[in-house]
């Protein structure tokens, strides 16, 4: 059974990120705010979890808050597989690489794990929200 949004919202202030600052409010706020903006812009369910947890293990420039890899199994057991896939993407992203690959004519597009320094490549649907939820996250 999928979690909640009160369980995945009680699961970010149980790590204690409602005490995080961020864009001038708290990372919680950000984060709900995120998730919010795009339900409310009719994004899916999926890309919605994706969106609230965009940047849980810190990303290139976010570095306030950074939940240890070794926990993806329970945030994946929490949103789902596909939207943690996402999350994690947003988070393990080189940004220059990522620059490269929106200008990439087709797929597969490609940009590199910053985290495993390994090449990543997505098939257009999963580019897709990828960039939708790295927009919103802006």
């Amino acid at each position: 059974m999928q979690a909640s949004y009160k369980q995945w919202t009680d699961f970010l202030i149980n790590l204690g990120i409602e005490k995080v600052p961020h864009t001038e409010k708290t990372y919680l706020g950000h984060l709900v705010n995120v998730y919010r903006l795009m339900e409310s812009e009719g994004c899916t369910d999926e890309l919605c979890r994706a969106g609230m947890f965009h940047s849980i293990y810190g990303t290139e420039r976010f570095q306030g808050f950074k939940l240890p890899l070794e926990n993806r199994a329970e945030v994946r057991g929490l949103i789902g597989e596909r939207a943690e896939k996402l999350a994690y993407l947003n988070c393990a992203m080189d940004r220059p690489s990522f620059d490269l690959a929106l200008a990439q004519a087709g797929e597969p597009y490609r940009f590199v794990d910053r985290i495993t320094l390994e090449p990543v490549e997505l098939g257009r649907a999963d580019f897709d929200d990828l960039c939708r939820g790295h927009l919103y996250d802006w």
